[in-house]
């Protein structure tokens, strides 16, 4: 019995002595995270695993439940993946935003002209010797010079000819009219308004536009 208490006693006190040869001395984190990754044969944090593995690094190292929960407590770090977006995906974000504001801004004129479907409203000032055809709400349309061909059509803040024989549009100093402004316009009623003036003016105009 005094034997094996002996021995005890030596296991003990060699498990009390530090060991000081071959411990892992870090300089820093960037050390530290080494350590584990290589520890568990990780060696990116791309990809599916990559969330996994950040998640077991926050879950056993810094006690977050999940990727979630370390967020929710560490809002510069979303202002930081914030800032990766904008610079990496900043054109397109760009472009997916301008979007659905021109399609607002579009239903928005839209609305207007239904609410404000007034013939004695004055949307644009028209040329004094013009032929205006239509001037209400967010919406005019006129005639110069005499042309019964072409119409002059303000809308979105834009003046567009439309020509009558080839129903096309086009911006009054050129480019084309994008169709988010054409189905936009041809929503309100001052264009329906517009059609039946043209069909008055034109025997073969249909109406069915």
């Amino acid at each position: 019995m005094k034997l094996i208490q002996d021995l005890l006693s030596v296991k003990a006190a060699q498990a009390a002595v530090p060991v000081t040869e071959d411990r892992e001395r870090f300089e820093d984190v960037e050390d530290a995270m080494n350590w584990w990754m290589d520890g568990n044969g990780y060696h990116s944090f791309e990809g599916e695993r990559g969330i996994e593995r950040l998640e077991e690094l926050l879950s056993d190292w810094l006690d977050y439940q999940d990727l979630e929960h370390f967020l929710t407590d560490n809002s510069g770090c979303i202002e930081k993946i914030i800032e990766f977006i904008k610079e990496h995906y900043g054109d397109k974000l760009t472009r997916e935003m301008q979007k659905v504001a021109d399609r607002d801004f579009m239903n928005s004129l839209v609305d207007k002209s239904e609410g404000d479907h007034d013939p004695e409203a004055t949307q644009k000032d028209i040329p004094d010797d013009a032929e205006v055809l239509v001037n209400s709400g967010p919406f005019a349309a006129w005639l110069e010079d005499g042309n019964k061909s072409e119409v002059y059509i303000d809308f979105a803040n834009a003046t567009m000819l439309y020509n009558i024989k080839d129903r096309t549009f086009k911006y009054e100093h050129g480019g084309a009219v994008p169709a988010t402004v054409l189905d936009s316009m041809r929503k309100t009623p001052q264009y329906r308004d517009l059609l039946v003036k043209l069909r008055g003016m034109h025997e073969d105009f249909d109406l069915g536009e």
